[in-house]
């Protein structure tokens, strides 16, 4: 029997300190257009040039809210949300409460998300 996976797509976007472009990634993700649910996991690796700020005021503005639910652990914060305009859009966001770089923690996370997609793709936070 197949897996049935909740999404066609998981994007990783690793993210650190990339202020100045991750609204053109997230907006690039947002604007796909799809037959197929697909999720952006966004993992913001505890930035400290002001990207998480970013992150959340793209949540507020532009993420239907009233999908939102979130998660705090020892680790991380997790922030799950549909993007408002793309209801085949869905964003995991992580922010990481202490840098996680070179530890292989981060590779828990992501793999629980890769079991629920039937294809990978990557994306840098400052990719788009």
């Amino acid at each position: 029997m197949e897996n049935q996976c909740k999404y066609t797509v998981c994007i990783h976007c690793m993210t650190y300190n990339h202020k100045p472009y991750i609204l053109d990634a997230l907006h690039g993700f947002a604007m796909q257009q799809t037959s197929f649910p697909y999720v952006a996991l966004v993992m913001d690796d505890a930035s400290t040039d002001g990207e998480p700020e970013v992150l959340r005021q793209y949540i507020a503005e532009q993420c239907d809210t009233s999908s939102m639910t979130t998660k705090d652990d020892e680790l991380y914060e997790l922030v799950e949300i549909n993007a408002k305009d793309n209801p085949n859009c869905h964003f995991a966001f992580y922010f990481l409460k202490k840098n996680l770089w070179r530890t292989g923690k981060k590779k828990t996370i992501i793999d629980e998300w890769d079991a629920n997609a039937k294809y990978v793709a990557i994306c840098e936070g400052d990719d788009y």
